[in-house]
């Protein structure tokens, strides 16, 4: 599970941005997500959201939440929104089908791990967003997404 913070403890002052890893804050992420479902409804475009979760068996969390948000920015495309929604619990916004998001899912994971990561076990999930559906929705069923861990 992920441990959810305060947000005076991560988020930088405007909100927008995590104060560690600069990625995007939840009320950012949010705003965006609205407003993706909104064009994809109009445009007919598949969206999906993906959940990745770290575990550290030894560690420091703080280098590992570095390492990780740093690799999730190297390796997805800039109109992929990524965000860190809790302590430990990252979020990507991508345009594509449920498809396309298990494989980018395992892609990234697996070049987590040919990166030497081996104190940090991530586990993940993933939704496509279906007719009719919030973003809140989405989430909801995400979290009820059974986290998927690497099987090298």
């Amino acid at each position: 599970m992920s441990e959810r913070v305060s947000a005076s403890e991560i988020y930088s002052h405007d909100g927008i941005r995590d104060s560690l890893t600069h990625l995007a804050a939840p009320p950012y992420f949010y705003e965006n997500l609205r407003r993706e479902i909104a064009s994809s409804t109009r445009n007919g475009q598949p969206l999906s959201v993906i959940k990745f979760i770290i575990q550290s068996d030894g560690s420091s969390y703080e280098d590992s939440i570095l390492d990780f948000a740093s690799l999730l920015s190297k390796s997805f495309r800039e109109e992929d929104l990524i965000a860190r929604m809790g302590k430990y619990e990252f979020t990507l916004l991508i345009q594509g089908t449920e498809e396309i998001a298990s494989r980018l899912s395992q892609r990234f994971i697996s070049s987590w791990s040919l990166g030497g990561n081996v104190n940090v076990t991530p586990s993940y999930a993933f939704v496509t967003k279906s007719a009719g559906e919030t973003g809140l929705q989405m989430l909801d069923r995400l979290d009820l997404c059974t986290l998927l861990t690497p099987t090298f």
